[in-house]
């Protein structure tokens, strides 16, 4: 099992949506391209990818993406 790696603008995003009054799960220990936030605001549910402003989703991250039968990740840049 390949571990999660953190982008250096992971923990800024996760305290912006906590800050707006989101609930988040930080999934950045799960790996295998699973994307690095559970979100929950407005009574709906969002995976969110966390990049920094030139960050690009890697091979495996779009692979998932494109795989995901629920609603589609969201990338969320500084």
């Amino acid at each position: 099992m390949r571990h999660g790696r953190r982008d250096l603008t992971h923990a800024e995003i996760r305290k912006e949506l906590r800050d707006l009054g989101a609930s988040v799960v930080d999934l950045g220990d799960v790996g295998n391209d699973i994307p690095d936030l559970l979100v929950g605001f407005c009574d709906r549910d969002f995976l969110v990818e966390a990049k920094s402003a030139k960050g690009e989703l890697s091979d495996g991250q779009s692979k998932f993406a494109k795989e995901w039968r629920g609603q589609p990740p969201i990338v969320l840049k500084t």
